[in-house]
């Protein structure tokens, strides 16, 4: 097992190094970046344990033996936040998503007995363990908790699936969630999937196998901290969250940073003032032209230095304006579907379809709540 043990420690240190590197890297979704080195470093933490378990460090340091039993209970929540920060669907809120830590506060509250334990008695546990001929029987209690942490697991993972495989390339090229974070969607699946069967492997006491299911679960944890290690190697800027364009469509642009800024103060200025995404046939070089600048330094200026697209922009400014006339009291003898139409949206579908998307609620169902909560 040391050649394992070894691959995997080295995964560790990879992980770690990094992880903290991603916590100073300043391009694009600061925010993203936090998440993404959270997980990242956490993920090393619980591999480290795993490594030191078959290299058998416990009996030096019994004392780290379960440590990072419940950091799986954090991976869901940390990839629905970094991909929500992706997707600039919602800001972090304590408030809001305090909910999303119990269940690893409700599984450490459960194992502070163990921790508190003298280091004799948790050598005894892992000479235990680690006895193949006499496997140790483990309480009910243990395995509806370990259940319950792999549902956890399972849960947030589908529901991740659900909205990356939700995304759709930009136009002018431009993806919003770069392939590679399905495919860390997707590494996630598969460690739930090891994670179910090690599972089960102990349920059923099958030991020979349950060592090969944990080195196997051992080994993919290492596979996907090297395969992220690969993606800030040859493509940092997906980990930041910056949207990659196909080809070569902007680098002879004559669009500066400090021109770009410039660009997008009078932007907010013309969004704010003039409103021109009431229109329902704006299109990009309509609002171009308002700006007084080509519609190929638009679509730079948009997909490169504000992280959206032109749909982005406008849709968001219609739900935004629609929010306010649905909270404003004298638009209660319109009908919802005329101020869709007076915000900018062409249809009823296309409405609703995108206030939901930002709201998670359709307009009538926003303004009900609205007057409820007042």
């Amino acid at each position: 097992m040391t050649f394992w043990v070894n691959i995997a420690l080295f995964a560790v240190v990879q992980g770690l190094i990094l992880g903290m590197a991603l916590l100073f890297f300043k391009r694009s979704e600061s925010l993203a970046n936090v998440y993404l080195s959270l997980l990242i470093i956490l993920m090393s933490a619980w591999i480290a344990e795993f490594a030191s378990y078959f290299g058998h460090f416990f009996y030096k340091y019994p004392h780290a033996l379960f440590v990072t039993i419940g950091l799986p209970l954090l991976f869901g929540p940390l990839l629905l936040f970094y991909v929500r920060a992706l997707k600039k669907q919602q800001v972090f809120s304590w408030n809001k998503n305090w909910p999303h830590f119990i269940p690893f506060l409700l599984h450490t509250i459960y194992y502070i007995p163990f921790f508190i334990e003298p280091s004799h008695v948790k050598l005894n546990a892992i000479r235990a363990l680690q006895n193949m001929s006499e496997p140790p029987e483990f309480s009910l209690s243990f395995f509806i908790n370990e259940g319950l942490k792999w549902l956890q697991l399972t849960l947030y993972i589908y529901f991740v699936h659900r909205m990356v495989s939700g995304t759709r390339s930009h136009a002018h090229g431009y993806k919003f969630v770069e392939n590679w974070v399905k495919y860390l969607v997707f590494g996630m699946t598969l460690f739930a999937v090891f994670d179910f069967i090690h599972f089960t492997s102990i349920a059923l006491f099958q030991y020979d196998y349950l060592f090969q299911i944990a080195k196997g679960l051992l080994s993919f944890g290492a596979i996907m901290i090297y395969a992220i290690g690969y993606a800030a190697l040859w493509r940092p800027q997906t980990l930041a969250g910056v949207k990659i364009q196909n080809g070569k469509k902007y680098e002879k642009s004559s669009l500066t940073s400090e021109k770009a800024n410039s660009l997008k103060l009078a932007l907010d200025e013309l969004m704010q003032g003039q409103r021109p995404y009431l229109n329902p046939d704006l299109n990009l070089s309509g609002l171009a032209e308002q700006m007084n600048i080509s519609a190929h330094h638009l679509s730079e200026l948009l997909n490169v230095h504000m992280n959206t697209s032109f749909h982005e922009l406008i849709n968001e400014s219609r739900v935004e304006a629609a929010k306010k006339m649905l909270e404003d009291g004298s638009f209660d003898n319109r009908t919802i579907l005329s101020i869709g139409y007076e915000a900018g949206f062409r249809s009823k579908a296309s409405f609703n379809a995108s206030f939901k998307k930002r709201t998670g609620q359709t307009p009538s169902a926003y303004k009900k709540a609205y007057f409820v909560e007042e």
